[in-house]
């Protein structure tokens, strides 16, 4: 059921408009919001709301909804004072986004417009993201934490929906593409540094796949990213030193798969992207603590050699210690030339390649 808040913010946007309106508009857009509360309280169990709301009107509703929002920002919001109604539109804009998700709009011109809306309210993705993936089923609003015991397949197939369009649609919000526009919360880096951070590597295949950059702002001041890509995998390298413990000889592919198999998947996804890692960025001292203080400490180089040696990294050492072989540089240097013509990653199959090498290009190989 809508909540206080959100009835709020819906009568801040019904009762917000400027006196210059016509009779007409107002109409409309008082149409908009009926609907909007409509929605927002849609009762799965009730046969004549599941009939009003089919998923075959989907492009329809959300093309109406849209274009009242229009019409009620031109006569509501004051150029140079938009933050008055920044909540209300937040609502009308999640709330279009949510809609496109469950109606599963397959016109990628209408999503374009509703990313749109997102970007300018916002100016960043960070909601679609955390939210979003979340709680796609239209009749919750945001909440924090799924309930969905299918909630890491919903995910997925989230931001496959919105990535998808974006991608066909070849939208540039402040020249960068959807993929790989800074997030602001949880921290403000790219998407993909989210996912490895969090260790979602399914994610983070299907964003790299996608052609995401992996390259950071290290402009100083507040626009600058919290990590960049060194920072990530110094991070990823101490998850799997702390996890797998000082006996060398127990290492190998099946203790690392049992207790941190999502931190080792997304550093061996990122090592298929990375080209070269220059000598000083991966060069650290690695420590375990306890209560009594340091109990073992070991050389990054070492660790990366073990990691290597025992097949948990076999390609590490080729990233870091060695030169990169051939075949992996033939690989980044396709991908480059696919994603500059938004052609990643189903221009792939169109390659006069194997299939066992259109599989490597396309990040599915190490």
């Amino acid at each position: 059921m809508i909540s206080e808040q959100e009835n709020w913010s819906v009568d801040v946007l019904e009762t917000e408009m400027s006196g210059e309106a016509s009779p007409e508009d107002k109409i409309l857009i008082r149409v908009m919001f009926g609907r909007l509360r409509r929605i927002l309280n849609w009762n799965p169990g009730d046969a004549d709301e599941e009939i009003l709301f089919d998923r075959s009107r989907g492009p329809e509703i959300v093309w109406g909804i849209r274009e009242h929002f229009v019409h009620w920002k031109i006569f509501a919001c004051d150029p140079n004072n938009l933050a008055d109604n920044v909540g209300a539109q937040h609502l009308v804009v999640y709330s279009l986004a949510k809609l496109c998700l469950f109606y599963w709009i397959k016109d990628s011109a209408l999503v374009a417009e509703v990313l749109q809306h997102v970007y300018d309210c916002d100016g960043h993705f960070s909601s679609m993201f955390s939210h979003v993936v979340n709680a796609p089923n239209r009749n919750t609003m945001w909440p924090l934490l799924a309930s969905n015991p299918d909630a890491k397949e919903m995910q997925h197939l989230c931001m496959m929906f919105f990535l998808s369009h974006a991608h066909r649609m070849k939208l540039l919000f402040d020249g960068r593409r959807f993929v790989d526009v800074r997030l602001r919360f949880p921290i403000r880096v790219p998407p993909t540094f989210v996912a490895a951070i969090y260790n979602k590597p399914r994610m983070l295949l299907m964003l790299l796949r996608y052609g995401a950059s992996l390259e950071s702002i290290s402009t100083l001041g507040v626009f600058g990213d919290d990590w960049d890509l060194w920072m990530l995998l110094r991070h990823l390298v101490r998850i799997l030193w702390s996890s797998l413990g000082p006996d060398v000889d127990a290492w190998n592919t099946a203790v690392v798969s049992s207790i941190v198999s999502d931190a080792w998947e997304c550093l061996r996804i990122l090592l298929r992207t990375v080209r070269q890692i220059p000598k000083d960025e991966l060069n650290f001292t690695l420590m375990n603590f306890n209560a009594g203080g340091i109990t073992t400490s070991r050389n990054s180089h070492e660790l990366i050699t073990n990691l290597s040696e025992r097949g948990i990294l076999p390609q590490i050492v080729s990233r870091y210690l060695e030169p990169s072989g051939l075949k992996h540089l033939c690989r980044c240097r396709i991908r480059e030339s696919l994603n500059r013509s938004w052609n990643l990653p189903f221009g792939i199959q169109t390659l006069p390649i194997p299939k066992l090498i259109k599989s490597y290009v396309d990040l599915l190989e190490d």
